[in-house]
């Protein structure tokens, strides 16, 4: 079964495709290996970050649709960059960037590209600096997606230094997941992670925040599927195709997850959820879209779901920087509408392309009376 692809889908990869030849792209975005991200903390970081051959293969798929495409592994070099960009005879307009995960490890560090692109009149491809800012703290998404109305598992907030914040905790017996709030790629998240919460698990969380330098998001454990879902567009955001997590062969996982040890080592596969699911489907991708629609997004972000076993479905995350590699959600959900990666690399491009028209204006939202 391959799907229809939506109207906005096609509208920016003809974007990209009539005007990408005049376009100069930077691409800051981070690899293994590099001085910056080595043994940055106990718990490694660097699931969030490219393989040599990913940012290779990622390269090459942008230079098929703009006229140049340059690589900056820090912010320092794009930085320095702009500040010459005068003497190319190269006007912003025509300059767009791209931002991957920052490895600086300070709280919405990866708005920092964005914001200096806004300050230069350079658009990004990224997710503007407020929205990079607002989802990179889970349990701030969690909390504001409950107010909108949005299924999502119960969650509570732990530090190392402070405990329990307002001194909330789950029932005792209550299963939980416990994640770091300010990061992604199931990066602090191990075979430990899952567990029935009593008052002894309380020396677990002190030392697993102290390692990871941050406060824990502990969520409400949902035995089942997982299921991630790609979002693209502003208030005209649609969903994508939903992919369903294969763990062993299995889309219902029950009590497995990804862990770190899974993601680094891509010990995981995707199904199309609408051939496994078709009804549950369509209503995930309507909780999706407005999720990202109500956070005022505007790019390409994903969706990530928990559906138990009686088909009840809750949003546990919310990514606005996801992994466009070939082995990510976002790719599996263009070849699940018959696309190839190039297709949405081309809709990436064309996302920055659109917005030059209204280059950084706060988007348009109708609050109501």
């Amino acid at each position: 079964m391959v799907h229809p692809v939506p109207q906005i889908v096609r509208q920016l990869m003809k974007r990209a495709k009539e005007e990408g030849p005049e376009v100069r792209l930077s691409l800051i975005a981070y690899v293994t290996g590099s001085d910056r991200i080595a043994d940055v903390q106990e718990h490694p970081i660097i699931t969030e970050f490219f393989s040599d051959g990913e940012v290779s293969d990622l390269l090459w798929a942008i230079r098929s649709v703009v006229s140049y495409c340059e690589l900056f592994q820090n912010e320092a070099d794009f930085f320095d960059f702009v500040s010459k960009i005068g003497g190319l005879d190269l006007p912003n307009e025509k300059h767009i960037a791209y931002s991957t995960v920052s490895p600086i490890r300070a709280r919405a560090a990866s708005a920092t590209i964005p914001l200096f692109c806004a300050a230069n009149s350079i658009e990004t491809c990224t997710i503007d600096p407020y929205g990079l800012a607002l989802t990179q703290n889970k349990f701030h998404v969690v909390t504001l997606l409950r107010q909108f109305g949005l299924p999502v598992p119960d969650s509570w907030l732990f530090s190392s230094s402070s405990g329990w914040i307002n001194d909330l905790k789950p029932s005792v017996g209550q299963k939980v997941i416990a994640k770091p709030v300010y990061e992604s790629a199931s990066i602090g998240i191990d075979e430990q992670s899952v567990f029935c919460w009593n008052e002894n698990e309380e020396v677990f969380l002190k030392k697993r925040s102290y390692e990871l330098r941050q406060p824990l998001m502990v969520q409400a454990f949902v035995p089942g599927q997982e299921v991630e879902v790609p979002v693209i567009g502003a208030q005209d955001a649609v969903s994508l195709p939903p992919c369903s997590v294969v763990l062993d062969g299995k889309t219902n996982l029950a009590d497995q997850y990804l862990t770190f040890e899974r993601v680094f080592n891509d010990a995981y596969e995707y199904k199309d959820f609408n051939q496994l699911e078709p009804k549950l489907a369509q209503k995930i991708s309507v909780a999706a879209s407005t999720a990202h629609i109500l956070l005022t997004l505007d790019g390409i972000s994903r969706v990530d779901f928990r559906i138990s076993d009686t088909g009840r479905y809750y949003i546990t995350d919310l990514n606005a920087v996801p992994h466009l590699t070939r082995h990510g959600a976002v790719a599996h959900s263009f070849q699940f509408m018959g696309l190839p990666y190039e297709a949405m690399i081309a809709c990436l491009v064309g996302v920055g392309l659109r917005r030059r028209n209204n280059l950084h204006k706060r988007p348009d939202f109708d609050w109501g009376e």
